[in-house]
């Protein structure tokens, strides 16, 4: 359920409001972003956010406020990205923590792509670079580096040939004091089917919580049999951990349905995980 306030001339200066709340089964959101006018090829943005969500036995309160600078030149986005947040984290059956994190983010993304919503050709190319520092507001020096690619191959016409992958290290002397969106969790719905979302990580008690090392790859196969109906079988393999020697390659397979919706893509799959040795369906 959300509820949402727009204002596309706040002040009278042509200032974009964009605010709302957002509630989930495991997720909820208060949120509030000010976009000023373009000038030229960049946009500048501020805003607040006061987020809660309990996944995989992690419970994390976050409260944030952030400056962006966005810039777009043909295909390429680029942006950079200044936040200032304090993060309490519960992890179920371990003791409790919290950190006050100033980070700075650059992100570049490239869409060569034949459709942003639907691409069937083309390929995503995206690339990550941020971190914080103790000489200014941060609980610990580290660094985060996060690649993201994927290709659509078109075969026989409208089916489509899928490869994804990614991977991310946050460099740092251990992942306490780090904020959870500075490490790495995987499992679910694009990532690794066959798993439960965000279920691969750090054992943290009986909590999964975020490592410093993480690496995904996915191959699927697509075929249109209408224009709205196709079928899809797939495999996946990843994981994430708090050190190169614990990574643990997971593997899930399996088949699902698609349809292209009035309001976009959908996608319906049963994966089975090879090492947990379960049936799971990812929406």
């Amino acid at each position: 359920v959300e509820l949402a306030y727009r204002d596309s001339n706040l002040r009278k200066r042509g200032w974009a409001l964009s605010s709302g709340l957002r509630v989930e089964q495991r997720r909820q959101a208060l949120f509030a972003d000010v976009f000023l006018p373009p000038r030229g090829r960049h946009r500048d943005s501020f805003g607040a956010l006061a987020e809660a969500s309990d996944l995989e036995g992690l419970k994390t309160d976050t409260q944030a406020l952030g400056a962006t600078r966005t810039m777009l030149r043909g295909d390429i986005e680029t942006q950079l990205a200044l936040r200032l947040q304090h993060e309490r984290i519960e992890p179920d059956g371990a003791v409790p923590s919290s950190n006050n994190t100033l980070t700075a983010n650059w992100t570049w993304v490239k869409r060569a792509v034949n459709d942003l919503l639907d691409p069937t050709s083309g390929y995503l190319l995206e690339f990550q670079l941020g971190g914080g520092s103790k000489a200014v507001l941060s609980e610990q020096d580290f660094v985060r580096a996060y690649s993201r690619f994927a290709r659509y191959l078109p075969v026989r016409g409208t089916d489509v040939f899928i490869l994804r992958g990614e991977a991310g290290i946050t460099v740092a002397d251990s992942r306490d004091g780090v904020p959870q969106d500075f490490l790495f969790r995987t499992g679910g719905a694009q990532s690794v089917r066959g798993y439960d979302y965000q279920s691969l990580g750090v054992k943290e008690g009986d909590a999964t919580v975020g490592g410093r090392y993480l690496a995904t790859a996915s191959a699927e196969y697509v075929r249109w049999f209408e224009p709205q109906w196709g079928g899809a079988v797939f495999v996946d393999a990843g994981d994430a951990t708090d050190t190169r020697d614990d990574f643990d390659l997971r593997v899930g397979y399996g088949v699902g349905a698609r349809w292209r919706s009035p309001a976009g893509p959908l996608a319906i799959d049963l994966a089975w995980g090879h090492q947990e040795r379960s049936l799971r369906l990812h929406f």
